[in-house]
């Protein structure tokens, strides 16, 4: 809470209340009980409004460990073409051992890996981001980022001499694990498509490989058939 309110708080409101109290001690009479009730109503109320002002209006104080884990390019700010083909084509991933994979992409696939570290430095009460990578590297991640924070989290700003700013945001635990539980099941899928059409094999040095799928085996049998009974 502010300066005024303290002040306010102090020297008018406490006394105010002490006197309603002995007031209503010495009189019995209801008026200052429900006055004095009100008063404690109305300063819980403002208390409670404070709080929840200070609480949407704060921003989140960042350490190292907040900084941890997948960006991709946060659409909510540009909408449209360009925003959808940075989305599908950029994203970077820091790890606990505050490693720095920066990737080049094709939608989920990654063409081309830049590899760097990162550290923090706390000018304030939050600790910024501080990117280091290996040389050459991406135009996206050539310079540190900006750090913007609200009351519920944060995003980077990285500037590009060829995109100008370009915005990444943090990709939650949650889609996340969507994402790859969708990867496992185009995974899974693929393997009973390439199964159907596999149904011998043998192992050999220690590996399964496939021979012959059924199509190829009907095949040879009518064709061995044809070289019998000519």
């Amino acid at each position: 809470m502010g300066f005024g309110f303290n002040l306010f708080f102090t020297f008018i409101l406490i006394p105010s209340f002490v006197i309603l109290i002995i007031t209503w001690v010495l009189t019995r009479k209801i008026i200052f009980g429900k006055i004095i009730g009100c008063v404690v109503l109305g300063v819980l109320g403002l208390t409670f409004l404070s709080l929840s002002i200070q609480f949407l209006t704060s921003k989140t104080k960042l350490e190292k460990q907040d900084y941890y884990g997948q960006y991709v390019i946060n659409r909510d700010y540009f909408k449209g073409k360009q925003a959808d083909w940075q989305y599908e084509n950029f994203r970077f991933e820091i790890k606990d051992n505050d490693s720095l994979y920066f990737y080049v992409t094709n939608k989920n696939k990654i063409l081309k890996t830049y590899r760097g570290t990162i550290s923090t430095s706390k000018p304030y009460n939050s600790e910024i981001l501080i990117i280091n990578m290996q040389q050459p590297t991406h135009h996206i991640v050539t310079h540190n980022p900006t750090v913007y924070r609200d009351a519920w989290g944060f995003y980077l700003v990285f500037y590009s001499p060829k995109f100008n700013n370009v915005y990444f945001k943090k990709r939650s635990v949650d889609t996340y694990r969507k994402l790859t539980a969708e990867k496992k099941a185009d995974r899974k899928q693929n393997l009973k498509t390439v199964g159907g059409s596999i149904r011998f094999a043998k192992v050999v040095g220690g590996s399964f490989k496939p021979l012959v799928s059924i199509t190829n085996l009907f095949s040879f049998f009518l064709l061995n058939l044809y070289f019998v009974f000519l």
